[in-house]
């Protein structure tokens, strides 16, 4: 995965993102949403340490993976690099050893709870941050949707940064040279 880069653009410099890119925001919000709730109904097979509720659960944590770094560094503007993710893995390594040690099962209840809280956290802010960007219409990146709505609520504007993972800038670009955008 390439450095995270944290180097946020003057307010003003991305597009807002009109009613296709707030649609694809709100989407998002919605299957973040979607992922919580999966795991919250797998919480019980989670907190037991279920290796087949840990594998149900394999395509949010690879996804969560790749974007940990962006949400907490772009989301909190803290330069930690890939610090997140190995993190991530770290604690995550730990907790399946403690659970083969002690359990006999990399699939044991520490794992399941770290797993559990970490893919909660990631998704309910990931989520958050696509729903506020929706309604506040946030140019660029999700993550800046909180410095975003401080700003508003202070009075000025916040720094802006370009979304790294998806098609949400290229969306927003293409929107915001559409007759039907332009005022």
């Amino acid at each position: 995965m390439a450095r995270v880069d944290l180097t946020f653009d003057k307010p003003g410099t991305l597009p807002r993102p009109g009613p296709l890119g707030r649609l694809y925001r709100l989407a998002m919000a919605g299957v973040c949403v979607f992922v919580v709730s999966l795991v919250w109904r797998a919480r019980d097979q989670l907190l037991a340490g279920d290796l087949n509720a840990i594998v149900s659960l394999s395509l949010p944590i690879l996804f969560g993976l790749v974007v940990v770094n962006y949400v907490v560094n772009i989301g909190f503007g803290i330069p930690l690099g890939r610090w997140p993710q190995g993190v991530s893995l770290g604690i995550a390594g730990v907790a399946a050893a403690v659970g083969q040690l002690a359990y006999g099962s990399p699939g044991a209840p520490s794992l399941g709870i770290f797993l559990a809280l970490w893919l909660a956290y990631l998704y309910a802010h990931l989520g958050f941050s696509f729903l506020l960007a929706a309604v506040l219409g946030t140019p660029g990146c999700e993550m800046r949707a909180i410095a975003d709505l401080r700003g508003q609520l202070r009075g000025v504007q916040a720094a802006e940064h370009y979304c790294p993972v998806g098609i949400m800038q290229p969306l927003d670009n293409w929107e915001a040279r559409q007759p039907w955008m332009r005022r």
